[in-house]
């Protein structure tokens, strides 16, 4: 993204699963439920990370999380009412990274 003069692009990613989708685009990544349903658990996978990544993880339950990252557990978060959506950063640059967020 950026002027017509722009020789290099940010990587871009899309997400898709049965019950996500989303994009990836440079250091940023948002993941929304393929249905309109507020869901407890949601996962997906990026290739080629780099450091920093922002994540918006959308159409969640309210309450508290546990943060995935490649199997292990890296951080609690919590999603309030009405906003339904779990903002946080990654900092591991890794060939592939696979995060889970699950409701406790």
């Amino acid at each position: 993204m950026g002027d017509a003069d722009l020789e290099n692009f940010d990587p871009l990613e899309h997400l898709s699963s049965r019950t996500n989708s989303g994009v990836s685009i440079g250091d940023r990544v948002v993941c929304f439920a393929r249905e309109e349903r507020l869901r407890s658990t949601v996962r997906y996978t990026l290739h080629n990370t780099i450091k920093g990544m922002w994540h918006l993880v959308t159409d969640l339950k309210p309450g508290r999380y546990a943060l995935y990252r490649n199997g292990k557990k890296i951080k609690e978060l919590k999603v309030s009412k009405g906003d339904n959506t779990a903002l946080f950063k990654t900092d591991k640059v890794l060939s592939k990274m696979t995060i889970r967020l699950r409701r406790f």
